[in-house]
């Protein structure tokens, strides 16, 4: 005899077994958006089983009545009331489980061979056809369970949303979708409408066969994120309005670089959805930008006025030129008449200068880089010119980076040597000569002006010149004496006046 419909097999509400190849209902794709099929509902606590006279009183009731309506459109016969099967079985057909619906099944079952032995085929068929309301009961009760599990995976990814503004709302409509409110339309209007309006949709469709008892939990868990979303919200805002507030009062300076540093490490930013965090840390990069823009023109103001300040040329004067007078005056330490070894030995000792071509010393690169550095000076050079042994005349030339002050050099020398007797305007400068018995001085100093406005370059000079009356006259008959031999044929010539001319071609 047959033990009734297995709850294994599936059959549409009227009875006929549902094709393999027709197609799914749409709750099924809702589902299968929201995480898929379940393969059976969660257990409850376990039934009470009743003795057969219960379950043969319960079978033989009518099953009249209203229908148990569980949600919209669950509804069962009336024989699974509350009031018939919770005294029978500790638990209302709510909570029943796949399990609990075949255990029912079975104890039926056994009732209804033990009645069967006693030839009670009345209480036999009763039994059966509970049986069969019974197996009915697995598909909409498993329609709501599909739908509450569904329901509980699409909530719990609502759970896991990251803050944004948009948060408290999108867990709001998904309340109001569970306390049965058609907000889909809602839904859409925010920026993750995609997702989210699906969610929504079929919230809202398991409100049609999910009783609300087994909503509640879920609608209070929503609550309950969304009043902690909205005060996650109000901190996190109040972070990255004093964030904003702080990035727009960034000074332009080092100390601000390391304030964006700090502000663009902000634990805040990792709180709030990458597109909004992108576009925080874009403004961070704008300022940063800004302020690397704000350095190098301030750097290049700063350079800029640097160069165009002028060298306090006086202390450099007054360690170049001694001497009171014209007659006394020394270059360097140096003056015309001395031992042109010993002044050589002193180029070398005292100023550091290396040896160069021609009886000419210069500033050894060291030195140099190390002036530039201090005291803006491009190092300097001094050419000896001798006779008899004897310095007849010093040359003393310094360079400088930035402009000397022409007026500034003139009153210092005419108050030490007086007017000179000579001045002319020479280019980018001034020459000045003085002379007073036997000794002659020149000073020449300028300054050129070099590169675009944006990157002005100034180069200062200043040079002496310290000769005698004697070293003149040396210098005439040299040239008076070289002018003879240019004028005698090469072959009529003496090998010493040979070496004469040549030194005479040199010079």
């Amino acid at each position: 005899m047959s033990t009734g419909p297995s709850m294994a097999e599936s059959r549409e509400p009227g009875g006929s077994p549902r094709p393999a190849d027709r197609p799914r209902p749409p709750w099924i794709w809702a589902s299968v958006l929201l995480g898929g099929l379940a393969g059976s509902w969660a257990l409850a606590g376990d039934l009470n089983r009743p003795d057969c006279t219960a379950l043969e009183q319960w079978a033989g009731r009518p099953a009249e009545g209203e229908p148990v309506r569980l949600a919209p459109k669950v509804e069962l016969s009336p024989r699974f009331a509350d009031e018939r099967v919770v005294p029978l079985f500790g638990h209302g057909v709510e909570s029943w489980t796949r399990t609990d619906l075949n255990t029912v099944r079975r104890w039926l079952n056994q009732c209804r061979r033990a009645a069967l032995k006693r030839r009670e085929q009345v209480t036999g068929r009763q039994l059966y056809d509970t049986m069969k309301a019974v197996a009915a009961a697995g598909r909409p009760l498993g329609l709501a369970d599909r739908y509450r599990q569904n329901a509980d995976r699409a909530v719990d990814s609502l759970l896991r949303y990251r803050l944004s503004s948009e948060l408290p709302r999108a867990l709001a409509l998904a309340r109001q979708a569970l306390q049965g409110q058609d907000v889909v339309a809602q839904a859409r209007t925010l920026r993750q409408s995609g997702s989210l309006a699906a969610v929504v949709a079929n919230l809202r469709q398991a409100t049609d066969y999910v009783p609300a008892s087994r909503l509640q939990p879920l609608i209070a868990r929503l609550a309950e994120r969304e009043q902690a979303a909205e005060a996650e919200l109000q901190a996190v805002n109040a972070e990255l309005d004093a964030a904003r507030r702080e990035l727009a009062r960034t000074p332009g300076t080092r100390a601000g670089l390391k304030t964006l540093d700090r502000l663009q490490g902000l634990p805040v930013l990792r709180k709030i959805p990458t597109a909004e965090a992108n576009a925080i840390q874009q403004a961070i990069q704008q300022r940063r930008l800004a302020i690397d823009r704000e350095l190098r023109q301030h750097a290049a103001r700063r350079a800029a006025a640097e160069a165009a300040r002028p060298v306090d040329i006086e202390p450099r004067l007054t360690a170049l030129l001694t001497g009171q007078s014209l007659q006394d005056a020394a270059v360097g330490g140096l003056r015309p008449g001395m031992d042109a070894d010993l002044a050589a030995r002193h180029v070398r000792q005292h100023w550091r200068f290396l040896p160069d071509v021609n009886n000419s010393f210069k500033t050894g690169w060291r030195e140099r880089r190390e002036l530039l550095r201090t005291q803006r000076r491009d190092g300097g050079k001094f050419e000896l010119g001798s006779f008899e042994s004897k310095v007849g005349q010093i040359r003393f030339i310094e360079h400088y980076t930035g402009p000397v002050n022409a007026n500034a050099t003139r009153a210092w020398l005419v108050a030490r040597l007086g007017k000179p007797g000579k001045e002319q305007a020479v280019p980018f400068g001034r020459m000045m000569m003085w002379s007073d018995g036997g000794s002659h001085l020149q000073v020449k100093v300028s300054t050129r002006i070099v590169g675009p406005a944006q990157a002005r370059r100034y180069q200062g000079e200043l040079s002496f010149a310290l000769w005698s009356d004697d070293y003149e006259a040396y210098l005439a008959a040299t040239r008076k004496r070289c002018d003879e031999l240019k004028q005698v044929p090469m072959n009529q010539l003496s090998f010493n006046q040979r070496q004469q001319l040549v030194e005479c071609m040199l010079k």
